[in-house]
């Protein structure tokens, strides 16, 4: 996921991503053995950039051979 931002000064972002909402935010604490996905990512930024990247980590119960759904060809993340 790229993202734009035009720091002032070096300070680190916080993204939380998920899949599920909870009283209208983003349930921080899904079940252990749901399949519920959370994250949280920093990235450092900087004046001297403007373009990112958050680095989503792969969940081995969503990417395993033969258990992950294929997204349908032609669908663009």
């Amino acid at each position: 996921m790229d993202f734009t931002y035009n720091a002032k000064t070096n300070h680190t972002l916080t993204f939380r991503i998920g899949e599920q909402l909870e009283g209208g935010n983003i349930n921080r604490k899904p079940f252990e053995k749901s399949h519920i996905r959370y994250q949280e990512i920093k990235v450092p930024v900087t004046p001297k950039q403007t373009q990112y990247q958050l680095k989503i980590k792969p969940d081995k119960r969503n990417t395993l051979p033969g258990k992950a759904l294929p997204l349908p060809q032609g669908f663009r993340s």
